[in-house]
């Protein structure tokens, strides 16, 4: 009875809210195997995305939502086991993958599907171009994965697009950098409103676990009235804060009871830096690690 309440309950908001734009209508086969497609596809704004995914609403607004595509599957047409298919586009392919990085741990399952898939119990993610596309099971059996990974293929098989990481991925540094770990922040890196957003992940070095991240600069000539608000930051939290020249550019460091070290250097219109690490002498080698790597890699 739950099963078919919520079948006709999204069958109901598919006619009663209409579609925004039919564009993305060619990316969901009619069928796929034993299943087939549940009415029509129904679209949703960022004046109401609200209304489907009212808890994670925010998330997908951080990273320039542009629409959601989604429709119901149902297995040799009937209501007994359904697939949900949510398909973002987040219009560009940088935006994706700072939504779906959110969803990206190394301890999770992963297969590739477009540029990626993160693979649980109930169903699967994954990204391709400006589109992350997630497909909701209602059971966990081997046979309804299998079936779930086929529809994802079938969809990204009709996405037009890259099936590769945005290339900004590329500018941290792949050395000593845990698998599964990179994420794109939209905006307020370090948790300083003022910052504007960039990419870090997780390496490992001497043994030890730390965070390296490259922030988006609009020009070089900020970086410094940057670093030095940064600066001004920490002390206001009550930290000491020191600075290393380096010719005409430096760097600032803080020890902080929360991020361990801090180092935030600049780097070719990228400010670089390295938090999460207690050790001085290790922080500093991933923050030289990441500036040679801009050096010969940056943009």
């Amino acid at each position: 009875m739950k099963k078919i309440l919520s079948f006709i309950i999204f069958t109901l908001l598919v006619f009663s809210c209409g579609r925004s734009n039919h564009s993305l209508d060619s990316y969901f086969p009619e069928s796929q195997g034993v299943w087939q497609k549940a009415g029509g596809v129904k679209y949703y704004t960022p004046d109401n995305l609200y209304d489907y995914i009212n808890g994670e609403a925010e998330l997908y607004h951080a990273y320039d939502f542009q629409k959601l595509a989604t429709v119901m599957y149902l297995k040799d047409g009937k209501d007994d086991s359904t697939f949900v298919v949510d398909l973002y586009d987040m219009g560009t392919p940088l935006n994706a993958f700072g939504v779906y990085s959110n969803y990206r741990y190394p301890q999770y399952k992963f297969d590739q599907i477009g540029a990626e898939a993160v693979i649980s119990d109930f169903g699967l993610r994954f990204l391709k171009d400006r589109f992350m596309v997630e497909i909701k099971a209602d059971d966990t059996s081997e046979s309804t994965q299998t079936d779930a990974k086929n529809l994802a293929l079938a969809i990204a098989d009709r996405i037009v697009g890259n099936a590769f990481f945005p290339e900004e991925v590329d500018l941290l540094s792949p050395f000593n950098q845990k698998e599964f770990t990179a994420r794109y922040i939209s905006e307020g890196m370090l948790n300083l409103d003022f910052l504007p957003g960039g990419l870090e992940a997780s390496y490992e070095i001497n043994g030890e676990e730390l965070t390296g991240f490259v922030v988006f600069q609009p020009t070089s000539a900020k970086m410094n009235a940057q670093l030095q608000a940064i600066q001004t930051a920490y002390k206001k939290l009550g930290y000491h804060t020191f600075e290393v020249s380096e010719g005409d550019q430096f760097s600032i460091g803080v020890q902080t009871k929360y991020e361990g070290v801090v180092l935030v250097g600049a780097v070719k219109g990228f400010l670089v830096g390295v938090r999460d690490c207690e050790s001085m002498g290790t922080s500093y080698i991933l923050l030289e690690q990441l500036k040679s790597h801009l050096m010969v890699d940056g943009n």
